[in-house]
């Protein structure tokens, strides 16, 4: 069961928060320096983990450090459930898109 973020995303977060290029230390506190840049987090898990308190841990991770360094983050594409019942992949794989279309549309 995953239910943190991959060592590969990590590593690459980690590499990106770098201050004077993504980020600036103000009298203030640190300010992002992307502003008006918009992500999509488009999140599978195999499991339902989504709505399970305390059990998601990588979407908040990964909307805070887009946060952190100015990026606005739409609302979280989850796909989930693949590996708990995959009768349902075709189903599963087809709603994503389909709200993946919806939040397209913001951008």
């Amino acid at each position: 069961m995953e239910l943190g973020i991959q060592p590969l995303l990590k590593a690459y977060i980690d590499t990106i928060m770098s201050a004077g290029k993504t980020f600036k230390y103000t009298p203030e506190g640190p300010e992002g320096l992307m502003k008006g840049k918009k992500a999509i987090h488009i999140h599978g898990m195999g499991g339902f983990y989504s709505q399970a308190i305390g059990m998601e841990h990588s979407d908040s991770y990964v909307k805070g450090a887009l946060k952190f360094v100015g990026i606005e983050v739409v609302p979280t594409i989850f796909v989930e459930g693949i590996d708990y019942d995959p009768t349902k992949e075709e189903e599963i794989v087809a709603a994503a898109i389909e709200k993946a279309k919806v939040v397209a549309r913001t951008f």
